[in-house]
């Protein structure tokens, strides 16, 4: 199951599927926390490394436990000149109400997602009632699904809140400091959340047990054998047939569901959609960024390799909702979905959260210090020289580039 299926699809959720029942082997039971584990410390790594001075080495940055280390690491970046990562201006003015329509987009389906994932953890985390109605313990798995639950909720509220905060600056067409802060705090944090819940969520979603196996092509059978046996009582109440010694028909989805469903759908799609959209963005914007006659220094080089992970994020976040509305749309009628699609959202996702939690990381510095530095917010959305539709023809390094900069504007990628 997806990280977002979990929290969201009331198929899994209730333990309509068979594979949701399975206890896992114990061979999985070792195998699982091992590969999962890895991929947790491997994506901390690679943060860690976004984080760590650049100008510093290893044995400095070490030595930044004892308080010689940190006056040390206080006088180098006090020394160190201002890092930009991506230009504020883009590579037209178009670009930026793109940005805009993105920003409000994501924000709109953040708020869909977070009601459904508010439900799911009524459903997932009652304990009592899966006692209850499955007449035996709570399974790992099941207090597993609990936690993804919860942790997609915090995905959705924070990157949500990133996502309005972000459009404060987008839609008014000039920076706002204070919101393109809070953007990328709750980005990144968003986006260690989503490394985070993927990783788990695709503990269950992608082992191959062959009991789960097992009990998922039942599930697919009963369901064809439903379809089959429908079909037939249709074509015989058409022919004039007697159908009422026939089995009753299976009860209709109920219409919250089927609300729920529509409600993931339409926001699985809204976001895989605005996804491509800022990707268009990120690519447009990396011409100028990395052209060889604009790269003439190691920033310069940083803020091409932004745009990079950037468009690395946005792409895997493509692929994870698209992944995740073949199974949320299909589910508004009825059909189970596909655990290879939900193997592929928790995978793209993975990626997502890793390069995604990245970018706002090397960023934060940028965008809630130096940035704080020149604001005013008396001349907010007035101040002509951070404006982001600022970027020219003939892209050129110049004084007041560097200070945009300086702001930490960028594409923050959020899941």
């Amino acid at each position: 199951m997806a990280l977002e299926d979990g929290l969201e699809n009331e198929s899994l959720v209730d333990n309509n599927a068979g594979h949701m029942e399975v206890e896992p082997s114990s061979y999985w039971r070792r195998f699982r926390p091992g590969w999962r584990t890895g991929i947790l410390l491997f994506s901390a790594l690679l943060v860690c490394v976004a984080f760590a001075p650049r100008r510093l080495k290893s044995i400095h940055f070490l030595e930044g436990l004892l308080p010689d280390g940190f006056r040390s690491l206080e006088v180098e970046f006090g020394h160190s000149k201002e890092l930009p990562l991506v230009e504020l201006g883009h590579v037209s003015k178009a670009a930026g109400k793109v940005l805009c329509v993105v920003d409000v987009a994501q924000a709109v389906g953040r708020v869909l997602l977070l009601g459904n994932s508010i439900t799911a953890i009524t459903i997932n985390c009652d304990f009592g009632r899966i006692k209850r109605v499955n007449k035996r313990p709570v399974t790992k798995d099941e207090r597993q699904r609990c936690a993804i639950t919860i942790i997609g909720a915090l995905v959705n509220t924070a990157l949500g809140l990133g996502a309005a905060s972000s459009s404060v600056s987008t839609c008014s067409g000039s920076l706002n400091v204070p919101a393109n802060c809070a953007a990328n705090i709750n980005g990144f944090i968003g986006n260690v959340l989503v490394l985070a819940g993927t990783a788990m969520s695709a503990d269950l979603s992608c082992p191959r047990n062959p009991e789960d196996t097992v009990k998922r092509e039942k599930a697919r059978i009963e369901q064809a054998k439903e379809a089959a046996q429908e079909a037939a009582r249709k074509w015989l109440r058409n022919a004039g047939q007697d159908v009422s010694q026939l089995p009753a028909p299976p009860a209709a989805i109920p219409a919250d569901t089927v609300y729920r469903q529509i409600d993931r759908c339409v926001g699985h799609l809204d976001l895989a959609t605005t996804f491509v959209m800022k990707a268009g963005v990120i690519i447009a914007d990396s011409t100028l960024h990395c052209a060889a006659e604009n790269i003439e220094d190691s920033d310069d080089e940083r803020v091409c390799a932004i745009d990079i992970i950037g468009l690395t994020g946005v792409l895997s976040l493509a692929t994870r909702f698209y992944s995740l509305a073949a199974n949320s749309c299909i589910a508004i009628v009825g059909r189970l979905g596909s655990f290879d699609a939900s193997c592929s959202a928790d995978c793209a996702g993975i990626i997502a959260g890793v390069t995604a939690s990245t970018a706002p990381a090397m960023n934060l510095n940028a965008a809630c210090h130096k940035a704080f530095e020149l604001w005013n917010p008396d001349e907010w959305p007035k101040n002509e020289f951070v404006r982001q539709s600022g970027s020219k023809q003939g892209y050129t390094k110049t004084a007041i580039s560097r200070m945009r900069a300086a702001y930490g504007d960028i594409i923050v990628p959020s899941p």
